[in-house]
């Protein structure tokens, strides 16, 4: 498919030059909206793949998963030195470390902000949530010197709910856009650093080119954390596999349901927490098996391919238990890992083509 995408360098420079500020974003859960309304552009950092593999060593222990070496190796490489400010969301022991390491132990002149995301899905995590946003919030303001519009507020609400209605719809019609599965993420990935408005309109215009399919290829659905490398998709299409049911904490993890409420404090705590289960928001396990199995019979998937960052321990802990309940409902299932900014190793293409015999 032709779909020009604008790459990260251009996008945050186009948005500096229009009088906009960025912020770099350690993953995963966040609110998107809050930081359009102040003109902060949201630039994700998923372990940057070309990040040197040795400036992180100091700061972190070996068994650090690469998403944060690399993300922190990259910000002391200069990668980061453009942007206006730091954040990360709490997401995971790790990711709380790397808040601490850039505000304690990184001397610079950039404020870091910090978002802890509830473990449950309470009424009162909620309310914390809303709580927490409202703070960060504040230091938004004071790094922009503006103040909050909330009327701007609620517009990007709106766009970002139509935002997640898009990528869900894009799932439903996989099957039937005339692409690969590289080219479908790498539109979707895109969302990372897009504003809402320019990824609508990418996305749009490319459903509205796309044809229908011969197909031929047999679909399975992928979880874990990030698609990387990206040659994983074209090691899936080449052995004759496709994806069409995402469970990865890039994407399909979040794809946030709309929310009821008219207060948009809590409608942006909603997204998240009432989001699909997670294990870094310590949903139930019987929450994540459910939710993996319905995904997985409604998306037509004869399978699941999980997809792991080396030691990315949420993963790991909740693994078992997925594992087991896709056995017990007659799904197959296979694990692979892959370290980001390493080649695709050569026994992960083994592996998911004896996991196509089996789902064969």
């Amino acid at each position: 498919m032709d779909a020009t995408i604008p790459s990260r360098q251009k996008v945050m420079k186009d948005h500096k030059d229009a009088g906009g500020f960025t912020a770099a974003v350690f993953p995963i859960h966040y609110p998107r909206p809050l930081f359009r309304a102040y003109n902060v552009l949201p630039v994700e950092v998923w372990g940057p793949p070309k990040a040197d593999p040795h400036l992180w060593e100091a700061h972190l222990q070996t068994y650090t998963c690469s998403v944060i070496r690399n993300g922190l190796s990259f910000f002391i490489a200069g990668g980061l030195d453009g942007v206006d400010m730091l954040v990360v969301p709490h997401c995971c022991d790790t990711l709380q470390g790397l808040g601490s390491i850039l505000q304690n132990y990184l001397p610079q002149n950039k404020r870091v902000l910090t978002l802890y995301i509830p473990r449950d899905s309470r009424e009162i995590d909620i309310n914390y949530l809303a709580r927490e946003m409202k703070i960060l919030s504040g230091r938004i303001g004071e790094v922009t010197g503006t103040e909050l519009d909330e009327s701007k507020l609620i517009k990007c609400i709106d766009e970002e709910d139509r935002s997640n209605a898009i990528v869900g719809r894009m799932f439903q019609q996989r099957t039937q856009l005339s692409c690969s599965d590289r080219e479908f993420y790498e539109i979707i990935r895109s969302r990372e650093y897009l504003p809402a408005d320019a990824f609508i309109t990418l996305v749009e215009g490319f459903m509205a080119r796309a044809k229908n399919q011969d197909g031929g290829r047999i679909p399975v659905v992928i979880s874990g954390i990030i698609p990387e490398p990206m040659d994983i998709f074209n090691s899936l299409n080449g052995i004759g596999l496709t994806v069409v049911g995402d469970d990865l904490f890039t994407t399909g993890r979040r794809i946030y349901s709309r929310s009821d409420s008219t207060d948009p404090w809590t409608r942006m705590s909603e997204m998240i927490i009432k989001g699909p289960p997670d294990s870094t928001r310590g949903n139930f396990l019987t929450n994540r098996v459910k939710y993996l199995v319905d995904l997985t019979k409604e998306s037509g998937a004869r399978g699941v391919i999980f997809y792991h960052v080396k030691f990315c321990e949420p993963e790991q802990f909740y693994y078992p238990a997925l594992k087991k309940g896709l056995e017990n409902a007659g799904i197959p299932s296979v694990l692979v890992e892959a370290e980001i900014g390493d080649p695709l190793p050569g026994q992960v293409v083994t592996r998911l083509e004896a996991f196509k015999e089996v789902i064969s």
